[in-house]
């Protein structure tokens, strides 16, 4: 009996095609045996084959590359190179042997193939139609940074030939990342009527569907094109034959028109096209997310679909899709290929994110700018080659007497690194220093969420913003796990993927509120920029010294600001139609029941232990008797009650939950040694969320009515408060989960967070004089309301 072997090459060259086998075929391997079967008699589909990455400390399958067979082919592609580790793995009759493979770089570069992925990057789920877009994936070797010529073709039946008749509808040009470009083509309905005009040798029409593929090639003098596998798109102007025909199964058919234009269907060689039919929907496209960034790829010109489509009332800038030329603007040194796959990334998930305002885009790509640079050289790992008394300056937890020691024998001796006699931290001690600085028992790495162990290493900064801690990248794996990037499981994803970079500093942005401060502020360096970041030392565009914060400064007044038209914005008016304050000109009451004011007063109506130490749960707003009260958001009238102390309430359930989040801001705690609290246990945002409105005169809704942002619900008033009140106010709450009435501070949130409003030292003096004069009138009693 024979052990278990694997049978081929451990160093492939990338590119190469090479064959395993559990048969010596190719003479010794350098697998590990297991234990001896029989394999005389064994069948293919019995030979399973995996390659497993090594990521971190962990092995990972790649199921796409799963095989079985006694004999089968692998290509290794460029990206091999920069693993950390590749093993194969076969598996006969219950045993296994592994094979470690180390890939070896191409003596010249070339193109593999070219595959066709849907507006997710993915494999297409469902198949193509008029008004999608088409990712063209081309896998290369050896061409790093180097520049691709990519075509979308009709084709009417001589693809195999190099002077193809068929007709080209669009040729990009794409730059090489990481062994992979990617270029995005949009099938445009309009264009439907060229692959009609245009047909095959002895057809009438055109048929059924239009059959597009996409050609890859080299920028040389004798350049061999490489093509993908053709797949079919559903022609809207074609008319079935009017009498209904029984459908002949596949499998009994003749040949297909392609078959019969002696085009093949397939080709083993790697180099050669490929052709494989996809079914399809007989329809145009009506993607309703690709439909809001269909525009993204347009380089100048106007964005003809926001112009017309967005809602009345929207700011058309706002929603408008990010695109490719706006973007070379700011990063002009970066490839157009790339700065598509921004600008979609950005357009997919901005509304979700909150950040589909002209202010938000201004201030997230003046951040890139300056964090990444004019290329947009993803940041794949904060350094940390520090000099000891500098890790003792700025850690705290290098500032113990154990943490002096730390950073004497991790850190770099010699401060000034041009220095001969100067020597780099180590990679291990740049980890020991990582994991050390972000310790969860200090103030830097509880504040970034860290838990211990190698999370200081693992989740240092990273991508287009510097995402740092294990809170920031739990945060935003939420959303990287929409586009299939664990990036809590790989975190290296946010440095080395463009669209994980993209999306997980968007996320950060929300994250750190940014995306509620940013609209209507122009000031980068108060605002802004201590939320992503420390201020350090940097070169202007003209060499001279500089600041981080400066510079970020400089690009949004000078050129974000002016690109995504904050000038001309009508955020404002935008938000005014999605949220409504609970009153006009929200302030909080500066007096109490009774009639006290002073620094008691101001702080009586906030949420939290407010009152002495006794609990307030919710926010009480100035107001005069008889006021309208106002429906913030979208919702449905939940409950109209009377309750002891509260009087009338009216209680909405919160339907448009979007504009809900989006209007969260950084409010910060006016009062926090006064007992003022941000949110009581057990509220949850992504349970049912309600507005809760009391001391009302009169309510002016039904129960289980619909009503909008801005609807008046009721007339203020001071129900419920039995012996009369010198401060008139409504009572305030924002509760999830359950009807929370009556339950302390659980469940509920400070609605300064949503409600913007004034506190005793933003109140103007005639405001503050109202107060007082409607305090000094004495108590107001209306304990029922009015009808």
């Amino acid at each position: 009996m024979a052990k278990l072997k694997i049978f081929g090459k451990a160093n492939p060259v990338v590119g190469t095609k090479e064959f395993y086998s559990i048969n010596d075929l190719f003479g010794n391997s350098a697998s590990t045996q297991f234990n001896e079967p029989n394999f005389e008699s064994i069948s293919d589909n019995q030979v399973k084959w995996s390659i497993w990455v090594l990521y971190g400390k962990s092995w990972k399958k790649a199921t796409e590359n799963n095989k079985t067979g006694l004999t089968v082919p692998y290509t290794f592609s460029q990206k091999s190179l920069t693993r950390k580790g590749i093993r194969m793995l076969v598996e006969a009759n219950g045993e296994k042997a592994v094979l470690d493979i180390v890939t070896q770089k191409a003596s010249k570069g070339k193109i593999l193939h070219v595959d066709l992925l849907d507006n997710n990057y993915n494999k297409p789920a469902r198949p193509f139609a008029y008004g999608d877009w088409i990712i063209a994936r081309v896998h290369c070797v050896d061409m790093e940074l180097m520049p691709v010529k990519v075509t979308l073709w009709e084709d009417d039946g001589d693809k195999g030939k190099k002077n193809t008749t068929n007709l080209k509808i669009e040729q990009k040009k794409g730059a090489v990342k990481n062994g992979q470009a990617d270029v995005a083509f949009y099938l445009d309905p309009s264009h439907k009527w060229l692959a009609n005009a245009k047909l095959a040798p002895g057809d009438e029409n055109e048929g059924e569907f239009h059959e597009y593929y996409v050609t890859a090639e080299i920028f040389e003098k004798v350049s061999k094109r490489i093509a993908s596998k053709n797949t079919n798109v559903p022609n809207p102007d074609y008319k079935k034959e009017p009498e209904a025909k029984k459908q002949t199964p596949a499998e009994q058919k003749g040949p297909s028109k392609k078959e019969t234009k002696k085009i093949a269907l397939s080709d083993k060689k790697v180099q050669d096209y490929h052709e494989q039919k996809i079914v399809v929907k007989n329809e145009i496209s009506k993607n309703p997310v690709w439909e809001k960034i269909n525009s993204f790829m347009m380089v100048g010109g106007e964005d003809s679909i926001w112009n017309k489509n967005h809602k009345d009332g929207e700011c058309p800038n706002c929603i408008a899709a990010v695109k490719a030329g706006q973007l070379k603007k700011i990063f002009t040194k970066t490839d157009l290929t790339i700065l598509e796959t921004v600008g979609a990334i950005y357009t997919k998930y901005m509304k979700e994110l909150g950040m589909d305002t002209c202010w938000n885009k201004a201030h997230f790509f003046a951040q890139a700018v300056v964090e990444s640079g004019l290329q947009m050289k993803l940041k794949n790992g904060e350094s940390f080659n520090w000099y000891f008394q500098d890790l003792i300056d700025t850690f705290g937890k290098f500032q113990t007497e154990e943490g002096k020691k730390k950073a004497k024998e991790w850190g770099r001796k010699i401060k000034n690194r041009k220095d001969p006699q100067a020597v780099d931290v180590t990679p291990e001690n740049e980890k020991n220093i990582a994991n050390w600085a972000y310790m969860p028992d200090y103030k830097t790495g509880k504040s970034l969420g860290n838990k211990g162990g190698n999370d200081g290493w693992d989740f240092r900064g990273r991508g287009l913003l510097q995402l740092t801690g294990r809170g920031g990248y739990e945060y935003a794996n939420s959303y990287t796990l929409k586009i299939g990037s664990d990036i809590v499981n790989y975190p290296e994803l946010v440095g080395t993927d463009i669209r994980v970079a993209v999306l997980s500093s968007m996320a950060f942005f929300k994250w750190k509120g940014l995306n509620t401060i940013a609209n209507g502020t122009t000031d980068v360096k108060g605002k802004i920029c201590p939320q992503v970041g420390n201020n350090v030392k940097v070169k202007d565009k003209n060499g001279n010294d500089s600041s981080n914060y400066e510079e970020k400064q400089d690009v949004f007044t000078n050129i974000t600001s002016k690109e995504f038209l904050i000038n001309t914005c009508k955020w404002n008016k935008n938000i005014s139609r999605k949220w409504h304050e609970p009153v006009d000109n929200p302030m909080s009451t500066l007096y109490t029941q009774s009639g006290n004011g002073g620094k008691s007063g101001e702080h009586w109506g906030l949420f939290g232990n407010t009152r002495n130490g006794s609990v307030h749960q919710g926010l009480d707003l100035f107001v005069e008797l008889g006021s309208n009260v106002y429906s913030c958001v979208e919702g449905e009238v939940y409950k109209i009650e009377t309750h002891s102390g509260y009087g009338k309430t009216v209680t909405i359930k919160v339907t448009d939950k979007e504009a809900f989040y989006n209007r969260r801001r950084e409010y910060k705690i006016l009062y926090s040694v006064e007992g003022e609290k941000i949110q009581g246990e057990y509220f949850d945002k992504n349970q049912d969320i309600f507005l809760f409105y009391a001391h009302l005169r009169k309510v002016l809704v039904t129960k289980g009515q619909k009503v909008e942002a801005g609807k008046i619900i009721a007339h203020s008033g001071v129900s419920g408060v039995d012996s009369g009140t010198c401060a008139p106010h409504l009572h305030f709450e924002i509760f999830t989960t359950v009807y929370a009435v009556g339950m302390g501070l659980n469940y509920r949130c400070n609605p300064g967070f949503y409600v913007h409003f004034k506190g005793a030292s933003e109140q103007s003096k005639q405001e503050k004089d109202l107060q007082k004069k409607i305090s000094e009138k004495g108590k107001t009693i209306e304990i029922n309301g009015k009808d």
